[in-house]
């Protein structure tokens, strides 16, 4: 129509294809490199010669066939045993395809794949082993679409045995021995399982359960275990076993005889089960009977005082026959009575002592004397005699008699002697003197007599110079009882009492001087027997009235400062104030540092 040339809309074409114009004819050709989706829409208009242009419009869609896989992941790469149905594997065929197909041979037999409604899909059981590689191929007008997969078919497992039916000791343990197995992928995994019941329901066993063999822990009952084996995708459950106990010996003998030496107690009350019986004793006489539920023990004389244990051991006879159990039945030997007291006192007429030192066993005591005194405690060990005047100058005898408490034969009662030595009182008893009186601060000089005293212990002793002379010098603070206590020749003690009354007289010497020069005299203001009375006020003033110095519990410790810093030489005066007292002291000191 007069048109020299044509054009087509920029961009409309899929990639890989064109339009060009030559000799009157626009033509649109090429290989599509992509696009796959909505169709290209196109327009080519004329152009030249002198008429309005002319269009014409047209699509291309480009298509490209798909296969995936739809069912679960790894469907498509399955290992499982001989005679199992396949995990069904499913394709989505789509792309303009129009059907599937599978490689000839490809799969095992009794697999087969089908095509519908868009969907490849792959179903049936295997009746043959092996390892079959397959593709499935889409099919159409374009291409076809490729996807791989592989299915391998397992021998059936065989071989599987949990070991064989075992009968074991109650308590201990056992392995089972699983027997050797073929088939699967010969990758295997084991889990043993157990049930009291027999046929179950099985619950994992305790312990390792995954090996092999199986150690079983100590039982206690009749048990029943199962070993399941998987290996590509086969699993195989054994036939059960079971474990078996017998039980172990027991024993039991639980009882006391009590017996003397040389006489026989027979066992009752025991009983075993499950083994043989052996009886054995820790003593030193004889046993008869040894084989049975009652033998019969003879005591000797070394048994006296002892207890001899008879012990029962029953073996095991059946499977437990490494396995004893024991039980003990206790003999007591009755001992004879003893007694032992020897020992020797001196006391003085009227003086005590008490016995130590004493032993007795297996009886009663009862102790007596040939004195003129008191015996108390006389039925036990430790009995005090207190002598009376007419055992003055003699020897008292104490006797422990030890009456047996058992009923052997024959019946004994030994004896054992205390001896008491009495010496009569001083003649001469110590005097402590007589009573005093003195001023807080002073001393007094305390004066006992008396005959034939070789030791002197005064107390308190803690203001005396020496306690253990006669005649100590005292110096109490407040008013004291001294009481001495002396030892005569023949050992007898005698005791006095005197008391020294102190008086608080408020009498103190006060120095009028000191000189704080530092040559160790007179450096403090000391005021004499200040000490005795605590809590005394002391303050010093100087000619202003200013207090240069106080103390509520003066030690004589002044040194002339005030501040920290030494006084000048004057005269200063004091005022001295009792605790608990009106009585004051009042006066002047002078401070003088350069006298030496």
């Amino acid at each position: 129509g007069g048109a020299t040339g044509a054009s087509i809309t920029a961009g409309s074409l899929p990639p890989g294809v064109t339009g060009t114009f030559a000799a009157g004819v626009f033509t649109i050709t090429g290989t599509p490199t992509s696009g796959v989706g909505s169709p290209y829409s196109f327009t080519v208009t004329t152009s030249g010669g002198a008429c309005t242009a002319a269009t014409l419009s047209g699509t291309i869609a480009v298509i490209s066939q798909t296969i995936a896989l739809t069912s679960a992941a790894f469907t498509n790469s399955q290992s499982l045993c001989l005679g199992t149905p396949i995990v069904d594997i499913t394709y989505a065929v789509g792309g303009g395809a129009t059907g599937a197909v599978i490689s000839a041979g490809a799969l095992p037999p009794g697999v087969a794949g089908t095509f519908a409604a868009g969907v490849f899909t792959i179903t049936g059981t295997p009746t043959a082993i092996g390892t079959f590689f397959y593709d499935v191929t889409s099919t159409g007008p374009c291409g076809g679409a490729t996807e791989i997969g592989s299915i391998t078919i397992n021998p059936v497992i065989s071989g599987n045995t949990a070991g064989t039916d075992v009968t074991i000791c109650d308590g201990t343990s056992t392995t089972l021995i699983g027997g050797a197995v073929a088939g699967g992928d010969g990758n295997y995994t084991y889990l043993w399982e157990t049930s009291l019941v027999s046929g179950g329901p099985y619950n994992p066993a305790p312990g390792v359960n995954n090996g092999s063999n199986y150690t079983t822990a100590n039982l206690n009952a009749t048990t029943y275990f199962v070993r399941t084996v998987t290996s590509g995708g086969c699993s195989d459950l054994s036939a059960e076993v079971t474990v078996s106990l017998d039980p172990l010996p027991t024993a039991s003998a639980g009882g006391t005889s009590t017996i003397c030496s040389d006489e026989a107690a027979t066992v009752s009350g025991a009983a075993s089960a499950n083994g043989t019986i052996a009886w054995s004793h820790n003593g030193t006489g004889t046993l008869t009977n040894g084989g049975t539920l009652t033998p019969t023990y003879t005591a000797t004389a070394a048994d006296a005082g002892n207890t001899v244990i008879l012990t029962m051991t029953v073996t095991g006879t059946n499977t437990c026959g490494t396995a004893t159990a024991t039980a003990t039945y206790t003999i007591n030997v009755n001992p004879l009575p003893t007694a032992t007291a020897g020992g020797v006192a001196t006391i003085c007429v009227n003086d005590s002592v008490t016995v130590n030192g004493a032993t007795a066993t297996n009886g009663t005591v009862l102790w007596t004397s040939n004195g003129t005194g008191t015996l108390t405690n006389a039925s036990t060990l430790t009995p005090t005699y207190k002598a009376g005047a007419g055992d003055a100058g003699n020897v008292v005898t104490l006797t422990m008699t030890v009456t047996s408490t058992v009923p052997c034969v024959p019946a004994i009662a030994p004896t054992a002697i205390f001896t008491v030595n009495v010496n009569a009182a001083p003649a001469v008893p110590v005097n402590a003197g007589v009573d005093d009186t003195l001023n807080i601060g002073n001393s007094v000089t305390l004066n006992a007599t008396g005959g034939s005293i070789v030791t002197w212990v005064w107390s308190p002793s803690a203001s005396l110079d020496d306690p253990f002379v006669h005649n100590p010098l005292a110096s109490p603070d407040s008013t004291t009882t001294y009481q001495v206590v002396a030892t005569h020749l023949n050992g007898c003690k005698s005791t006095d009492a005197v008391t020294v009354v102190v008086l608080n007289d408020f009498n103190l010497i006060i120095a009028n001087t000191m000189t704080p020069n530092g040559d160790g005299k007179n450096d403090t203001w000391n005021i004499q027997s200040i000490d005795k009375f605590p809590n005394t006020e002391v303050i010093v003033v100087n000619r202003d009235g200013v207090i240069v110095f106080e103390d509520t519990n003066y030690s004589n410790n002044w040194d002339g400062k005030y501040k920290g810093k030494d006084l000048p030489d004057a005269t200063y005066y004091y005022i001295v104030k009792f605790a608990g007292s009106d009585k004051v002291y009042k006066g002047a000191v002078t401070i003088l540092h350069a006298i030496k």
